[in-house]
């Protein structure tokens, strides 16, 4: 029988896969909005070493994907989701080289925001979002203010709500 020694085992790593946070928000979020809601939250799951996703909308997005490049999070963490719209002549272009040249991991999903947003739900563990309240959206948008629409970013935490069981389908 041949002893084998402890270090000439090929070591498994036992680490678990690191969580992995969806960021999403407004598109017409302030710089002191931004610091004011996602900061803190987002520097919690960085030194936790987590993994991050957002996609490529204005505003918290691109504020989001500034602070944690800015934060020294290695590129190869980030993963910017982008959505191909099926019919191309109503979506504009699939810009995956923007990303990827910045080290970014890319994902391309068929369909519109809608259907990207529910994706990046499905592959994460938690949201880092904040939802205007409704008092101050009505300020913000004026006449413009539309009573009852729910926001891109209402709707990703509703879906998470459903998908941990606290959504209004779970009998909230």
């Amino acid at each position: 029988m041949v002893a084998i020694k402890e270090a000439e085992i090929p070591s498994q790593s036992t680490e678990p896969a690191p969580k992995i946070a969806f960021i999403s928000g407004h598109i017409d979020i302030t710089p002191d909005q931004f610091h004011q809601h996602y900061s803190s939250p987002l520097e919690t799951s960085v030194a936790a070493n987590h993994n991050f996703i957002l996609s490529t909308a204005k505003g918290t997005d691109t504020l989001a994907l500034e602070h944690l490049l800015s934060h020294d999070v290695a590129p190869s963490r980030i993963t910017v989701y982008i959505a191909r719209p099926t019919n191309p002549r109503k979506g504009g272009p699939v810009d995956v080289e923007k990303y990827t040249a910045r080290g970014l991991r890319v994902e391309v999903v068929d369909g519109w925001h809608t259907e990207r947003d529910a994706e990046m739900t499905r592959v994460s563990d938690y949201d880092v979002l904040w939802v205007r309240p409704e008092e101050e959206t009505r300020v913000l948008y004026g006449e413009k203010y539309r009573a009852g629409r729910i926001s891109g970013t209402r709707k990703n935490e509703e879906r998470r709500e459903r998908l941990l069981g606290r959504g209004r389908e779970a009998g909230r």
